[in-house]
């Protein structure tokens, strides 16, 4: 894993409102929580990904295709793994009671925040739909990462849990500088 320290300065005008001020307001990078949003969802604020064992992940397969939900299906050795992509905002809910019926982990919104936070903070799922509520979420855990493992790759890699997270993550930010944000100053690193 490779380490590489982070710029915690904020990018000029390049930003929405909703972004830029969840950045600010946790001291995270909002270029890197873009490339977050973009690797988790596609930055789609209906995206749910839902982990479940086979017996259960089978119940949600036959649910899902018989109500017409669009997924992504990745089969692994002991569980599945739904990549669900909701038209709307209702389709979503009933997605995620879904999941929450069958007691599967899942994760919400256009930063995939995990149903270990939505426990935690006792948060409604339903909430992390909307951009702003889930800028704001992802920007939180990702300052949870920072200030245990510092400004670092690690950090990013911690906020979903896989070491190779922090290289798409770190590929996400390189394009975007590339295609939108050549002109900022932090994007020079990346050229």
């Amino acid at each position: 894993m490779f380490f590489l320290t982070l710029t915690r300065g904020t990018m000029k005008n390049s930003f929405g409102g909703c972004l830029e001020g969840a950045a600010a307001r946790y001291g995270v990078s909002p270029l890197l929580l873009e490339a977050i949003a973009l690797v988790e969802s596609r930055a789609n604020p209906f995206a749910i990904g839902i982990k479940a064992k086979r017996g259960r992940a089978q119940l949600l397969k036959e649910l899902f295709d018989e109500a017409g939900v669009p997924y992504v299906l990745t089969r692994q050795t002991d569980y599945w793994i739904f990549s669900v992509f909701p038209e709307s905002r209702e389709r979503a809910r009933w997605v995620i009671k879904a999941a929450a019926d069958l007691s599967v982990t899942y994760d919400v919104g256009l930063m995939q925040i995990n149903k270990l936070w939505i426990d935690r903070y006792n948060l409604e799922p339903e909430w992390l739909l909307d951009s702003c509520y889930a800028y704001k979420w992802g920007a939180f855990v990702l300052s949870r990462m920072i200030e245990r493992y510092g400004y670092t790759w690690e950090a990013v890699w911690h906020y979903n849990g896989r070491k190779d997270y922090a290289v798409k993550v770190f590929r996400k930010v390189k394009e975007l500088c590339r295609e939108r944000y050549r002109d900022e100053p932090y994007c020079k690193h990346f050229n």
